[in-house]
């Protein structure tokens, strides 16, 4: 815990130095004084009641002078009061947006006045509301400020940060007082300003008086908000002095490209603003346009006397309903302004997001990098140069960008990568052998294949002699008109016998040596002869090899000669070439060389003779060979071997040979051309022969290259086949099938520019450079008890119609299809086998079991999942040859010490398993931590270790003998953390006694700790998500931290990318790193939602967490705001570990605790960035409610963000721009949504309040205001914007709509869901000032939830708020209609209500009628259910408080008593027995305020039916105290509900809406009479009651202390029960109950509705979930359990054959002038092969599927095979048994089991069980 203190740390070591021990420093550690702060923590861990927290300790030590003093330094803001913290911290950006309301306001009214109005504009009234209402504003905010600045304690303590706060708000304060003093006390004159007032009237003291208040405004706000930018981020508490380098953002580079970008994001804002002032001129404004107090109200608040237009005002008229009313609806206008002007600048964030974010992606090379439509992979890899180029151009395919990145040997990792695709089962066996050959190279299992091996070049080859073969050669002068001839004539033989001869002057050649002649007439050859052009002696130009051709008159080329004369030498053995004999033209000049082999070819009207190579005797067609490579003793010193044509030998063909002085490996050479350009190679290959003797191609060029003057430099490639195969092809990505390879390898290889771009400053790629050039990294998994692996049982558990299993195979039937596959099983047998399954009946082995365990486990949110995909990154480090010998793998295997330590250096991945070694009762699992020990084993040869918590009072008594083994017998170890690993047969002479499930595992450290994970008690303990990752932090070695959670994974192709991106910390300037500089401390990237396929809801949640992880991130982080958001950031680790950590971890205020790691780096002067260029695996929440929780629980922790202190030191030092940015960065999202929601409730609150006033919708129209108008459009649909930008953007916009359009209805719906989540979490968390972490538990998509769960997660933040709305709208609208007036529809709102209460059921799944007579069961059980009296009263006995034993959440123990409505609710009104008596008096004032509010609204007549009511109370009572008097019975409590139904015939001389206002002024009333009754027990009877919950804590050692304790409790049970009393006899119980049975009433016509739907062809499921769920026989014929089959769209197994050829029918045959005989004989053919194909596939079947049954249930059964005819015979002791293929279309013979054999074997009688032959054969 201490490293959350690291000021306290640094002051303490300071103090205790020696001053007497001079430069030897001697310190004395005083560990009571160090642990001081924590002890204080574990005391009083509440920050509401002076309890101290970690920044607290810090500040201490921060402000400490002499001597270090521990004392609450910020008293953190309880309840309500975080609104004032949040009008103090972002004051700048409030103050700026009501400018924008006042400047729309006034903009609106010129325009209104240019246009004509009726209305009139009294421009001096307006100014002087405006001026007025901006000074009341801000000297009340500010004086509520310094108010709570002195309680949280800023004035204690004085320096120059809070002297500058205070001077600030002092200044504030005053300006605002001077304006309100200015208005009241001139009002005449004040509104009489210039130039808004006549000139011949104006006030000169109003215009005075009206421009110094807004000068002196501007004035302070210019110095305090624009002062700030010399701050910047820069000025934090923090901030550590560095020398010889700028404060601020980690160096003078960064500082200036803040500086220059400053103006940038003011732009954007300045332009984001001016939207702002557009929507509130002609849409916010307008809302209130002439609806003022004298125009508005002048009909209920006024009386005329007399003559006069109006009278003179009477104070009781101010107190009528009418006035009231009509006052009240004129404050709502007002308020509805005012939220809708704050919450606006929220869409047009988010407008601005999808302009700046989609041209920012677009800037950064982010266009279509995932449009997977027409998406080529060019994997060929040449270069070209002309002889009119300089340089070479060399192909940008996707192969070169890849050898950039990974060097020479890119082909070993596109090897690896096509593998790793194949062992995940994304892709099948052949579309990994498509891709490793489209790349010119092997699968990666044969590489150990020596004879695959000798056909490649290896990194660790040496060579000791090369040879340069030219396969072309340039053929003449580039830059004359005309070339060398190669040949002096040419003479053809038609086949009429004529001869034809054509001369030199009659060739049209071509740059390439090519001759082309007309023939004088159409006709085919015979014979072909030609005589080379030179002299003898001179024959340098003769052919060797050509290529003669015919042309048709159609332009079509035939092949008519290709002579092949031998390229490559052939050598003695002493390495000479030796001179073979090749063809080659005579040296006379006049002899003819004839060619009477023609190829068949049709009438040609040309011919072309195409000279390949030619006749060099002894002539090198190179003046210059350079060798680059590594000597074979030294492999890391580079050397480079010069040669001459002095030093070769020169073939007749031009070849080049050379021996090298010394064996040496080869990774570079180059060349430079000959002074006769007719001389060079414009085609070659280069071999060299290794000490071992074989022949290696190192080069092969065929892409035409014309060297020039300067030297020719190529690579070596490593790993590539030789020969033309090996020179890589084209590839559609569309011929991959499945969709998620195809989906990663689009983004991962757009992706690869970008980061090739930044790399090509390396000389050296990933595989060919040092080690150390790879940023150390220790990947940290903090998780708790989430799932590992998925158990067998949890996959054969049904949701009611599917298995998991079979649900997630329905998910992914194509990766099922290759699984299957590899396992050499078929679909439906491998998932028959694995669901029947038991221990009695073993249809699986063990192994097989887990490999469906761990299948499904890589499709789902598991830990496993994120362990393999972070294993990636090791296994991209296994390639690098500087790390690991290559030849390591093939030699056998070593030891696993010594491949860990190799690993050690560069990554490190450590599972923080907080559980793990736990007992059950404390939270541990054995199943668990099985699964983790299975994951520490697969990959025991990596650097992969477990860390945990070790509590001596909890854990395994086998974890306790190895931590006390290994710290030794004589240290008892209470608390520490253990780092582990796996190691299989370690000596275990220490730990003889541990021999079960921990008995491979081998403790590495233990540092014992003095305190627990979570310190703290109750809902005060510290976070246990940051303790746990401070316990992996403490043994992390990597100098970059890479933060998971246990969802996650990630591609091996990603993985790949990541020492890149870590080089971005410290990035390469000029060719050198700046070890010094660091760019920023947290860099974010991407995260791809592998839960999109997850139902409807996945899909959902990944289009929010996908478009926030792009675009947003993109625009934060372009504004220079970005935070950390979570995982998977990659953070500085010793920066964060020297820092506080990695999260903070106070209690409350720290839930949210991975956004305060980037509030701690911007408060140093450090930045945080992000990249598009990395994409890591992330899942998020796929079922309703847990997507609902999971945003709840963010909510709440949001509110901990805007009560901490971090942000008010953040703020406090912003500029304006930057503020605005971090408003959005921080809590604005989180705010806006509660003010929203607030909206809504004071919208409908306007309209009841117009309907008291008697104001219809045509006097509020006739007045000019917008309200009349129905709003059809919610502006909530801006938010989508971002998305379809970045949709648009990535995929293009064909695509990018196809995707965005059919998710907008879902969207929609789930979000207006999960924004009142958001909102109530946000208004709970403000009120109790309290946060929990909540559990979503991450179900799977088809896990069906509960009615009663809904109503435990929904009804206090959904169902209640949605049914008073629905109320609400009820009475406005019989209010209007008994009136006779219009009333507003308010769709919208309407349909959000409705949404709040039928979306859980919308999105459940399994709506059957069986789940739904289930759930209705249940939920009925839950609302009429009520504990007995006697079971309410023993609770003392037990030493337990009421709501400890009170049971309000479903219980997983179906033998507990299950929690009950009344239970529920009881709890919630013991609630607030923990507040303070203060707060308890403010909530009865508040409800007394209503009380008198709510009766001054309603007329008289709404008394008299109050008057009834009350009598129906009475009754009520009186049944109450029946109940109780008889034990509860529940037939008494339907007898009190059932008393209402009379009440509406008793009160029918009533009006409906006097009825429903008097039961709201009624309930009120009783609930301010509880709540006074209440305080007044609190308060007077303290003697006989008092609260006190925490009883059973306190000590009862003594008599005095056990009697004390009782009467306490005594107090206690007597508050309970007049809490109890209160919540019955007061209507509070029967109002939820009368809830509850209306939310029945809802579920039952939803459900229905919902069943009827999914009858109809699984309609629902469809919808929902997948298609694969939703297919059944016919309508209303119910939705069939999902089954994997083989059909027309699933994998088969593939023939050991080749596939028979598939012929026409005689009759197509005919049509070809075929003869039937003949087509006869190819049927034949045809039947042989498939008969032979169908005797060899059933052969296999039997070999590989009884070959197993035989072995385990031999008796006496053998197994014979038949090889003419497809049958097996199986003999037993008595019988024989023999299975053949059925004929074609039929279903064949069974197939026994292992049953079966052993029957057979025991009776000689066979038992079928299976049929093994489809109609598909």
């Amino acid at each position: 815990h201490q490293i959350r203190e690291p000021t306290w740390l640094k002051q303490s070591q300071n103090q205790n130095q020696d001053p007497e021990a001079g430069e030897a420093r001697i310190y004395t550690i005083q560990y009571d004084k160090l642990h001081e702060g924590i002890e204080k923590i574990c005391e009083n861990p509440d920050p509401y009641s002076g309890g101290l927290n970690f920044d607290d300790i810090n500040d201490c030590a921060h402000y400490a002078k002499d001597t270090l003093t521990l004392k609450k330094v910020f008293h953190e803001s309880p309840s309500v009061l975080v609104l004032i913290d949040c009008f103090s911290n972002f004051q700048a950006v409030f103050t700026l947006k009501s400018w924008v309301l006042y400047a729309a306001w006034l903009l609106w009214h010129w325009i209104s006045k240019n246009k004509g109005t009726n209305i009139e504009v009294e421009w001096e009234d307006i100014i002087f509301t405006i001026t007025f209402v901006d000074s009341l504003v801000v000297s009340v905010g500010e004086a509520l400020t310094m108010m709570l600045g002195i309680r949280q304690g800023r004035f204690r303590t004085w320096h120059f940060a809070r002297a500058r706060w205070a001077t600030r708000h002092i200044f504030c304060f005053l300006n605002g007082c001077v304006g309100i003093v200015c208005c009241l006390n001139g009002a005449e004159d004040a509104r009489k300003v210039a130039p808004f007032y006549p000139a011949d009237k104006a006030s000169v003291v109003g215009t005075s008086l009206l421009w110094s208040y807004w000068g002196l405004r501007l004035l302070l706000c210019m110095l305090f908000w624009f002062g700030n930018l010399g701050y910047g981020f820069g000025c934090g508490r923090y901030t550590p002095h560095r020398p010889g380098r700028p404060e601020g953002r980690g160096g003078g580079k960064s500082l200036k490209l803040a500086k220059t970008s400053r103006w940038s994001r003011a732009g954007v804002w300045a332009l984001m603003l001016f939207m702002c002032l557009v929507f509130e001129t002609f849409l916010v404004a307008p809302l209130a346009y002439g609806i003022r107090f004298k125009d508005f109200c002048k009909d209920s608040c006024y009386q005329v006397v007399g003559s006069g237009e109006r009278g003179e005002k009477r104070f009781d008229e101010f107190l009528t309903s009418s006035c009231l009313s009509c006052s009240g609806a004129l404050g709502m206008v007002w308020v509805i302004v005012v939220l809708t002007s704050f919450f606006d600048i929220y869409y047009m964030f988010y407008l601005g997001t999808a302009l700046v974010g989609y041209f920012e992606g677009h800037n950064a090379g982010l266009t279509n990098i995932l449009q997977s439509a027409h998406r080529r992979l060019d994997l060929n890899l040449f270069k070209q140069k002309d002889a009119d180029e300089e340089k070479a151009t060399e192909n940008e395919s996707d192969a070169a960008l890849m050898r950039t990145l990974f060097g020479p040997s890119w082909r070993r990792v596109w090897s690896k990568l096509a593998e790793s695709l194949h062992e995940e089962n994304m892709i099948s066996s052949a579309d990994a052998n498509l891709m490793v050959k489209n790349a010119g190279t092997t699968r990666w299992k044969d590489f150990a294949d020596p004879a695959m091996r000798a056909k490649m070049v290896l990194p660790e080859d040496c060579f000791e002699q090369v040879t340069f073969t030219p396969i072309a050669r340039h053929g003449g002068n580039m830059n004359e008109t005309s070339v060398i001839k190669c040949i002096s004539g040419i003479k053809v033989v038609d086949d009429s016998g004529e001869e034809q001869l054509f001369e030199p002057r009659s060739f049209a050649e071509e740059v390439d040596g090519a001759i082309t002649v007309k023939l004088r007439r159409p006709c085919k050859l015979t014979r072909f002869s030609f005589k080379t052009a030179s002299t003898p002696g001179s024959d340098e130009q003769d052919p060797t090899q050509f290529r003669l051709e015919g042309q048709t008159e159609t332009g079509v080329l035939h092949l008519l000669v290709l002579e092949n004369g031998p390229v490559d030498p052939t050598f003695s053995e002493d390495g000479t070439p030796s001179t073979a004999s090749t063809w080659r033209p005579t040296d006379l000049r006049d002899t003819w060389e004839e060619f009477t082999e023609l190829k068949d070819h049709e009438e040609i009207i040309a011919v072309r003779f195409t000279p390949r190579t030619r006749r060099l005797y002894g002539q090198p067609c190179i003046g210059h060979l350079c060798i680059q490579g590594c000597h074979k003793d030294n492999p890391d010193h580079m050397q480079t071997d010069a040669s001459s044509p002095a030093q070769w030998h020169v073939a007749p063909d031009g070849t080049i040979t050379h021996r090298l002085p010394c064996p040496q490996t080869i990774t570079k050479f180059s060349f430079v051309g000959t002074d006769n350009s007719s001389m060079d190679p414009t085609q070659w290959a280069l071999k060299a022969r290794t000490d071992a003797g074989e022949w290696k191609e190192l080069h092969l060029q065929t892409a035409l290259y014309v060297p020039g003057d300067r030297e020719e430099e190529f690579t070596v490639e490593f790993w590539r086949i030789a020969g033309p195969e090996g020179l890589g092809k084209s590839m559609a990505l569309e011929e991959l099938r499945g969709n998620g390879a195809l989906e990663r390898l689009t983004f991962w290889l757009s992706t690869l520019e970008t980061l090739a771009l930044e790399a090509k400053a390396d000389e050296e790629g990933l595989l060919s450079g040092p080690h150390g050039a790879i940023p150390s990294m220790t990947q940290i998994l903090p998780c708790y008890n989430e799932t590992v692996i998925l158990d067998a049982k949890t996959l054969r558990d049904s949701d009611g119609v599917n298995t998991n299993l079979a649900f997630i195979i329905s998910q992914y039937k194509y990766e099922w299809r290759i699984f299957c596959e590899r396992q050499k099983r078929s679909l439906e047998e491998l998932y028959d086998d694995f669901i029947n399954h038991s221990p009695t009946d073993k249809r699986i082995s063990d192994q097989m079991e887990m490999e469906v365990q761990m299948w499904a486990s890589m499709r789902s949110q598991t830990v496993a999942r994120t362990v393999v995909g972070a294993m990636r990154y090791h296994e991209v480090l296994d390639l690098i040859p500087s790390l690991r010998d290559p030849m390591e793998e093939y030699k056998g295997p070593i030891r696993e010490e010594e491949f860990r330590g190799r690993h050690a250096c560069l990554a490190q991945l450590i599972v923080a398993h907080q559980t793990f070694g736990k007992l059950k009762t404390k939270g541990g699992d054995p199943a668990n931590d099985k699964a983790i020990i299975h994951l520490l084993e697969l990959y025991k040869k990596y650097p992969i270790y477990v860390v945990f918590d070790y509590d001596a009072g909890g854990a395994q008594d086998d974890v306790k003998k190895m931590v006390t083994a290994k710290v030794g017998g004589n240290l008892k170890v209470q608390y520490a953390s253990v780092m582990a690993r796996f190691r299989r047969g370690h000596h275990p002479m220490m730990v003889e006694e541990v021999r079960n499930l921990y008995k491979d595992i081998e403790l590495v450290e233990v540092l014992p700790r003095c305190y627990p994970l979570r310190i703290g008690e109750k809902n005060f303990q510290t976070q246990g998500k940051a303790g746990n990752q401070l316990g992996a932090l403490r043994f992390s070695a990597g100098h970059y931290l890479q933060m998971m959670d246990c969802n996650m994974g990630a591609f091996f192709g990603e993985a790949a990318k990541v020492p890149f991106v870590l080089r971005k910390f410290q990035p390469v300037k000029q060719g050198v790193q700046d070890r010094y500089t660091v760019a920023f401390r947290i860099l974010g990237f991407r995260e791809l939602i592998f839960t999109k396929d997850h139902g409807a809801m996945g899909g959902i949640m990944a289009a929010a967490e996908w478009s926030f992880g792009t675009i947003c991130q993109r625009f934060l982080a372009g504004l220079d705001a970005r935070m950390h958001y979570g995982h998977p950031d990659f953070i500085d680790g010793f920066w964060a570990s020297n820092r506080g950590s990695l999260s903070k971890a106070s209690p409350v205020i720290n839930l949210s605790e991975d956004i305060f790691a980037g509030f701690n780096a911007r408060m140093r002067g450090e930045r945080s960035s992000h990249t598009d260029a990395l994409a890591w695996e992330k899942g998020r929440e796929a079922s309703f409610n847990a997507s609902s929780d999971f945003f709840r629980k963010v909510s709440c922790g949001n509110v901990g963000v805007m009560r901490s202190r971090d942000l008010k030191i953040l703020t406090d030092r912003l500029s304006l721009v930057d503020n605005l940015s971090f408003y959005f960065a921080s809590i604005g999202f989180y705010l806006n949504n509660w003010l929203i929601d607030i909206s809504m409730t004071v919208y409908v609150l306007l309209f009841v309040l117009l309907a008291f006033a008697s104001k219809d919708l045509d006097s509020v129209g006739q007045l000019g205001s917008m309200l009349a108008v129905e709003w059809v459009i919610s502006m909530g649909t801006v938010s989508m914007l971002p998305r379809l930008a970045e949709l648009v953007l990535e995929y293009g916009y064909f695509e990018g709509l196809i995707h965005f359009i059919p998710s907008v209805p879902g969207i929609m719906l789930a979000f207006t869901f999960i924004n009142k989540s958001i909102a109530a979490g946000v208004g709970e968390a403000m009120v109790t000032g309290q946060a929990s972490y909540i559990s979503t538990g991450r179900p799977n998509a088809n896990t069906h939830y509960s009615w009663r769960d809904c109503y435990f997660s929904h009804s206090a933040t959904h169902y209640y708020p949605a049914m008073f709305i629905i109320f609400l709208f009820g009475l406005y609208t019989a209010i209007s209609a008994e009136r006779g007036t219009a009333s507003l529809p308010m769709f919208v709102i309407l349909g959000t209500a409705s949404l709040w209460l039928i979306a859980p059921l919308l999105f459940c799944p399994q709506p059957t009628l069986k789940s739904m007579k289930r759930d209705g069961r249940e939920f009925w059980k839950f609302i009429v259910a009520a504990p007995a009296l006697r079971q309410s009263m023993r609770f003392h006995k037990l030493n337990k408080s009421l709501e400890e034993t009170l049971v309000t959440k479903a219980d997983k123990n179906q033998n507990a008593r299950q929690a009950t409505l009344y239970e529920v609710w009881l709890e919630k009104a013991l609630g607030h027995k923990r507040s303070s008596l203060w707060w308890h008096f403010v909530t009865t004032c508040k409800e007394f305020g209503l009380l008198l509010l709510l009766g001054g609204l309603v007329h008289a007549r709404v008394f008299d039916a109050l008057m009834s009511l009350f009598r129906y109370f009475a009754i009520h009572c009186l049944i109450l105290e029946l109940w109780r008097m008889w034990d509860r019975p529940e037939i008494l409590i339907f007898m009190a509900f059932f008393v209402a139904l009379p009440l509406p015939l008793m009160l029918r001389r009533h009006e409906p809406s006097n009825i429903l206002v008097a039961f709201m002024l009624l309930r009120v009333f009783l609930c301010w009479a509880e709540k006074s009754i209440l305080w007044a027990v609190r308060c007077f009877l303290r003697v006989w009651a008092f609260p006190n919950p925490d009883w059973p804590s306190l000590p009862s050692a003594t008599e005095e202390e056990k009697q004390a304790k009782e009467d306490v409790a005594r107090k206690d049970r007597n508050y309970n029960k007049v809490v109890e009393y209160l919540y019955v006899s007061f209507m509070t119980y029967e109002l939820h109950l009368v809830r509850g049975l209306f939310i029945l009433a809802i579920n039952c016509a939803v459900q229905t509705v919902l069943v009827f739907v999914e009858a109809c062809c699984g309609l629902h499921s469809h919808l929902l979930l997948n298609k694969h769920l939703g297919l059944t026989l016919g309508v209303l014929g119910g939705r069939k359990a999902f089954r994997p089959k083989i059909s027309k769209d699933v994998w088969k197994p593939k023939p050991a054959l080749p596939p028979p050829i598939t012929r026409k029918k005689d009759s197509s045959l005919k049509r070809r002038g075929v003869a039937s005989s003949g087509a006869s004989s190819v049927d034949r053919q045809d039947s042989e092969a498939q008969a032979t194909h169908r005797t060899s596939s059933f052969r296999r079947f039997f070999s590989r599927g009884l070959s197993s049954n035989l072995e385990s249930a031999s008796a006496g059964v053998s197994m014979e095979m038949s090889e003419r005819r497809p049958s097996v015979t199986l003999r037993g002791p008595g019988t024989t048994q023999s299975f053949a293929p059925p004929p074609e279309g039929r279903t064949g013979d069974a197939v026994p089991s292992r049953a079966s054999i052993l029957q057979l074997g025991a009776a000689g009688r066979v038992h079928t069980t299976r049929t093994f032959f489809s109609r598909e054969g």
